[in-house]
């Protein structure tokens, strides 16, 4: 019952009300949802996906001080390997990070972080679970 149910949620057939604490039945369009375009929020979230998929993301260390999670780790892209590192909060939110590829060295974390630090994140809780 429950898969159905995220089934018709993910399709845009069904809702849950926040108010009375149910799900409805509710289209939001005539045809389903494209769920391939959905899936990632942006280009660097997939390529960080299709990383982990070739296994070529590497956890060196990871170390708790303090609450905060400092993660250091290489990524593999093609011929090159990245070496990304990053801290995360107790919030699970990153508060600093670093890499030697060039988006990072052009947008730092103003565009959000690049593909090889979201890889070693996403590496790590995979790790961790």
């Amino acid at each position: 019952m429950l898969g159905a149910l995220g089934a018709y949620t993910q399709a845009g057939r069904a809702i849950y009300d926040l108010n009375k604490q149910v799900d409805r039945v509710r289209e939001l369009s005539r045809e389903p949802l494209p769920m391939e375009r959905l899936r990632f929020a942006n280009e660097r979230e997939e390529s960080a996906t299709k990383f982990l998929q070739e296994n070529a993301v590497q956890v060196n260390s990871v170390s708790d001080v303090n609450g905060v999670l400092s993660i250091e780790g290489n990524v593999r892209d093609k011929d090159i390997i990245f070496n990304p590192g990053l801290r995360v909060d107790a919030d699970e939110r990153i508060v600093e990070a670093r890499c030697t590829c060039n988006w990072y060295q052009q947008n730092k974390l103003y565009k959000g972080p690049c593909e090889h630090i979201l890889a070693l994140r996403m590496q790590q809780a995979r790790q961790s679970r």
